[in-house]
């Protein structure tokens, strides 16, 4: 599998702490993306990272892949989740905007609709949890985006401990 992991972490990570973690769970070495601009030899399998922290909401962003992406996005931000004891939200299959996945700190994942936290229009990387996403929900109940998704009104995955 090829790809990358989009993740928001609610709270603030180090670089460092965020390379060493997708280097773990891609498994193989990862440079940052002004790192592989600078025109070193690298490995036939390698992990790139773009990073970004915003303190004044307590947020991280991180894109990370490689060539070789073992996991799918849910199942990584369950590891990433359970790995910084703290919430983290990626993207679902849906075109609603307010809909997403959560990892919850113990690697729980459910998908919920949110609210992105906008600081004086000010492009940040944090979201505010609005409801989780239920058959229970009106809105949810009758959405075809909803109930057509792969994570469907009340799908969770809980990781085995």
């Amino acid at each position: 599998m090829t790809g990358s992991y989009d993740v928001t972490v609610d709270r603030v990570l180090g670089v460092e702490d965020v390379r060493q973690l997708c280097s773990v769970l891609l498994g193989v070495p990862v440079w940052l993306g002004e790192e592989l601009g600078a025109g070193q030899v690298m490995p036939a399998d390698y992990g790139y990272l773009d990073y970004a922290a915003e303190p004044l909401i307590s947020s991280t962003w991180f894109s990370c892949g490689s060539t070789r992406a073992p996991l799918a996005e849910w199942e990584f931000a369950s590891r990433v989740s359970r790995a910084f004891s703290a919430r983290c939200w990626v993207g679902d299959d849906t075109i609603v905007p307010s809909r997403m996945l959560l990892a919850e700190p113990d690697g729980t994942v459910l998908p919920v609709h949110a609210q992105d936290i906008d600081d004086d229009g000010f492009a940040v990387w944090g979201f505010r949890l609005d409801r989780p996403c239920s058959r229970r929900d009106e809105w949810c109940g009758n959405s075809a985006d909803c109930r057509g998704s792969g994570f469907p009104p009340d799908w969770r995955y809980a990781p085995n401990a």
